[in-house]
Order: C-alpha cells, then sequence, then structure tokens
C-alpha cells in the first residue's frame, strides 16, 4: 500500500493500534497535530454488545419499533431477567439466541426455546435476542454479512459504507430451530471463527460455493434467486446510518474530553465491522456491531476485499488542512495570552474561554470539514457516504434530537465558557478539554437553547431535571453529553406529556399538544426554545457547501 513503519511514535503518519484492545488516554494526548490514530475514544465502549444494546433499547422506548426496525427485541441481563424469565414461561414456541456479555468468536452461545426449562439464572450477565428464525438461505445455507463501515470525523459525523465485504456461510443445511437441532451450531451460528473448524462442511476459497464469499457474488447470486438486492442495500444503508447517530453523543462526547488539540481537522478515523442478517422477506437485521472487525488474510478472498477497504480508508484520510489560528472576537480578546506566552514550557495562563472562542472554534471546525469532505469524496472508491455531517431533516433530526447542531453548540458552549484551559502542548490557544456540566452549567445550556426563560422552563424544573439524571452519575465528573440527551427527554415529558395511544389524548405543557413518542416531544419542546431565541447573540453553525455540489443524500429505506 506504499506505507512503511516507523519506530518513532513521532514520525509517523497514522498511528495504529489495535483497537480491539482499546486505547490509553496518554496515548491520544501524545498525538502530534499533524498525525491521525485509527481509532476514537470510546467506540470500543459502544461496540460492546451490552452497552449497544442498552442504547437501542432506550431509543426504541422512546421512539418505536418500528423506528428501528433493523433491532430484534433483545433483553441485557440481568436487569432484564424477570421479563425474560416470563417469555420463556410462554407456551407459543418462541426461540432465542443467548450471548455471554464481551463473548466472542461464538464462544458461549446458546438457543433456548419457550416453554423449556429456562437455563438462564438470575445474576448470569447474557444478552438475549429474539433468533431470527427464517433467514434468506443461499445453497440452502444460513449467512451472515460482514460489511465495513468507514468513519472519518465526529464533529461533524462523517461516515461511509464500502460497497464490497464478506458473506459468511453456516456449514450444515439450516432447519428452522426445534427442540432437536437447538445444540447445531454448525447450522444456526455463522461466525467463520466456528464454522472453519468444521472438516466435514467448510468449502475453502471457492468464490461461487465457498463458505466465505465476497459481498458482490453473495449479491449476484440473490439477485439470481429473484430477490430485490437494490432494495435491501438501501435499507443496510440506513440501518448504518441510524446505528452510527445513536453511537454519536457519546462518542462525540469521549472524542472532546481526551483529544488535546483541537485545530479543526479530526485526529482520528475508523474502520468498523457490522455484522448483518438478511431474513426471508430481505429485512436486514443487525447483529452486532465490531470495534476491531479481523483485517487478517486467511484466504485469498480476503486479501482481495479487506486490502482495498483499508488502502481506501488511508487514502482518504490523508490529507492535512492548515486552519488560520482563532482569532477571539469576544472583549477578553485583548487579554488572550498569545502562542508565544503559552507554549510548552511557559507558566502563562489563558484567560477565561469566552462564547466567541467557541463560536470561533466551531467555525475551524466547519471549515476543516468542508475540506476534508470534498477530499473523500472524490477519493472515495468503494465506499459510499452515510452521512456528511448535514443538518439532519425530518425524521431523523426528532429521532436522534443530540445530533442537532444547536444542542450540541449549547452544551459545548455551557461547559467551556467561563473555564481556564491550561497551556497547548502546541503553543497555541486551545478551549481544553470538554467537562461534564455543573447544575448551573446545565442551566446556562437550557438557557442557551432558549428553553430557560420562566415560560417553557423554570429553573425549579432544571434543578430537578439535573438531579434527577445525576442520581446514579458521578457527580464530581458532571453531566455528559447522554445523560444531557436524558435530562431534555425527561424535561419534555414532564411539559409536553406524550398522549395514550389507546386514548389518543395528551397533555400540554409547554406551548404544544403531546404525541405518541418521547422524541416528538423533546423535538417541539426544542423548536419552541430555539423559536424563542432567535435573533439573539446565539448562532449555530452549518455545514457549508462542498465546492462542485455534495452528492444527494440517499432516500430512507426504512421509514
Amino acid at each position: 500500500m506504499g506505507w512503511r513503519e516507523v519506530e518513532r511514535e513521532g514520525d509517523a503518519r497514522f498511528v495504529w493500534v489495535d483497537p480491539s484492545h482499546g486505547m490509553r488516554a496518554e496515548t491520544f494526548q501524545r498525538l502530534g497535530k499533524k498525525q491521525r490514530v485509527n481509532f476514537f475514544p470510546g467506540m470500543k465502549e459502544m461496540c460492546n454488545k451490552k452497552p449497544l444494546y442498552r442504547l437501542l433499547n432506550r431509543l426504541t422506548r422512546m421512539a418505536t419499533a418500528a423506528d428501528f426496525p433493523f433491532f430484534p427485541r433483545t433483553w441485557v441481563l440481568p436487569e432484564d431477567y424477570e421479563d425474560f424469565d416470563a417469555q420463556m414461561r410462554q407456551k407459543k414456541p418462541k426461540t432465542f439466541i443467548v450471548k455471554p456479555d464481551g463473548g466472542a468468536q461464538g464462544t458461549g452461545i446458546f438457543l433456548q426455546r419457550s416453554g423449556q426449562e429456562n437455563r438462564v439464572q438470575p445474576g448470569d450477565r447474557y444478552i438475549i435476542q429474539r433468533y431470527i428464525h427464517r433467514p434468506l438461505l443461499l445453497d440452502g445455507l444460513k449467512f451472515d454479512l460482514r460489511l465495513y463501515v468507514l468513519v472519518t470525523s465526529m464533529d461533524p459525523l462523517r461516515c461511509y459504507l464500502h460497497k464490497e465485504g464478506l458473506a459468511r456461510f453456516c456449514t450444515q443445511r439450516y432447519t428452522a430451530p426445534t427442540s432437536k437441532n437447538l445444540s447445531e451450531a454448525y447450522m444456526h451460528l455463522t461466525n467463520y471463527s466456528l464454522n472453519k473448524n468444521n472438516a466435514e462442511g467448510f468449502v475453502h476459497d471457492d468464490e461461487e460455493s465457498g463458505s466465505k464469499r465476497s459481498l458482490r457474488t453473495a449479491w449476484e447470486q440473490i439477485s439470481t434467486a429473484g430477490h430485490d438486492a437494490d432494495s435491501a442495500w438501501e435499507a443496510i444503508q440506513e440501518m448504518c446510518r441510524r446505528v452510527m447517530l445513536a453511537k454519536q453523543a457519546f462518542l462525540w462526547y469521549s472524542y472532546h474530553t481526551l483529544i488535546p488539540v483541537d485545530d479543526g481537522a479530526s485526529a482520528c478515523f475508523q474502520i468498523l465491522g457490522f455484522d448483518v442478517l438478511l431474513d426471508e422477506r430481505m429485512r436486514p437485521w443487525l447483529l452486532e456491531t465490531n470495534n476491531g472487525p479481523s483485517l487478517n488474510l486467511d484466504q485469498d478472498i480476503d486479501r482481495s476485499v479487506k486490502l482495498p477497504v483499508v488502502s481506501e480508508a488511508l487514502e482518504m484520510v490523508k490529507p492535512f488542512y492548515s486552519q488560520p489560528a482563532v482569532t477571539p472576537t469576544s472583549g477578553n480578546s485583548s487579554s488572550r495570552p498569545s502562542a508565544a506566552t503559552t507554549g510548552p514550557g511557559s507558566c502563562a495562563i489563558p484567560g477565561p474561554v469566552t462564547e466567541a472562542d467557541i463560536l470561533a472554534l466551531r467555525a475551524r471546525r466547519q471549515a476543516a470539514h468542508t475540506k476534508a469532505l470534498a477530499w473523500e469524496l472524490k477519493s472515495a472508491e468503494g465506499f459510499e457516504l452515510l452521512y456528511d455531517g448535514e443538518e439532519l431533516q425530518g425524521e431523523l433530526q426528532v429521532l436522534f434530537p443530540l445530533a442537532r447542531p444547536e444542542v450540541m453548540e449549547a452544551f459545548e458552549i455551557a461547559s467551556r465558557v467561563g473555564e481556564r484551559p491550561p497551556p497547548s502542548p502546541s503553543g497555541a490557544w486551545w478551549a481544553g478539554p470538554m467537562r461534564g456540566l455543573t447544575q448551573p452549567k446545565f442551566a446556562g445550556a437550557l438557557r442557551q437553547l432558549g428553553l430557560l426563560d420562566g415560560k417553557i422552563v423554570s429553573r425549579t424544573d432544571a434543578d430537578l431535571a439535573y438531579k434527577e439524571a445525576m442520581k446514579d452519575q458521578d457527580r464530581d465528573k458532571g453531566m455528559t453529553y447522554e445523560i444531557f440527551g436524558r435530562a431534555l427527554i425527561a424535561l419534555a415529558v414532564r411539559l409536553i406529556p406524550p398522549m395514550s395511544e389507546d386514548s389518543g389524548e395528551g397533555g400540554g405543557g409547554g406551548g404544544g399538544s403531546g404525541s405518541s413518542r418521547a422524541v416528538d416531544s423533546l423535538a417541539q419542546l426544542l423548536d419552541d426554545g430555539l423559536e424563542a431565541c432567535s435573533g439573539t447573540s446565539l448562532r449555530f453553525r452549518k455545514p457549508a457547501p462542498v465546492a462542485g455540489g455534495a452528492p444527494p443524500r440517499p432516500v430512507s429505506a426504512l421509514q
């Protein structure tokens, strides 16, 4: 691929680590201004089964299951044990797949059916899902798809899906689960690391009938069988888009708490593995996301698929754009120390961060984003754009309120204004690490959103929402962005209660009628606040148009 390994980390253009092992905070803090690392802070946690499935369960409760049609019903144990045990006692046969928390490569997975003895005990740590018992088959075999998603930036979010991938097959012909075949792992589990051990059924290096095939070959075979592969691919794109938007709140905050110098360009990128199952109706189901998908070249098919994914990713994230130094425009700017007085070894302390500093910093990020996006779109060959950082519209804006730029901006201003950042390692002014919100700063964020005016949200409402959201959190670390979102939802539901689906009636604080989803209540609350503060000094940044025009956003295949 044209890259060579260097001995000194400081000489590297890319710092490549094994994402499956995570990454220490000090590694991020050692990054040079023109270095990029193949790992985002927080991504390992957000790809683990338990945090991801908890997140998707919570989003489904705030919206509806129809808004996340790719997510099978899931129980996270031990907290969901009673509900799952009730499912097991039902007479109607249902099959469940039980996965150990933190397991990998198919180890420890088993199937069980309702009406039989429950092998799961209180206190066990499992992830349990409804088993998709009517999967799409090729050659009579069950299979899944390993897809590759490239994330190039978290603020704003930019991500891509590669057109190539792998289809990984079971090695025993499939029949629907019964009490007699639940233990047939080669029939029910698609894990490659498991099936390659089946000497009788595993087929090596055969593009047409092998146990591992390219995604291109799988789509051709699916189309030949009379299925609509194009519609399935659009649905998969929408699934990946929604999963990344769901993860963004946690990852955005994690990024800004650890990356030491924010000069606009993203310091990180990452290749993720998405494992997807198609059912007989061509509906995609998310199995899991992988923080560090295997890049081993066990077969020729691995080389033809994985090498282009990695080489294209490195080409897309290669450029660096030097942005002009931030020039604070506030009244505090005259006392802002220069780079010479805040460089390494200096005892000078920068003045408190102002709102104008944050707006200028966000403008720099936007300028870097515009240039990086143009290059990525130009150099992308197999990668297709999932999300380009543009402001969400319609249903996606309602489902993912924390992805709205005005909400991010309000949180960042509340978090950083008034703080005295330490001197930057590079000698340039910077805003310092993002910190969690204290109770007064939470009120400040609501004020930035136009909510804390005595008419929409009272200070008492704000204080109660903060205390409720933080009751099980570390007060010393403050309110994270993800918890901030939960507090906003709680406020919205209290002020604009969702209407009952049975009665069709709703409550009405906050100047509006209710809705059947909590996310609709929050969308209305935010719209009311932003309308109330329109024309104030707060200016929300939107992405500038890309030279030559950005490609049209794909039409949602799940709505």
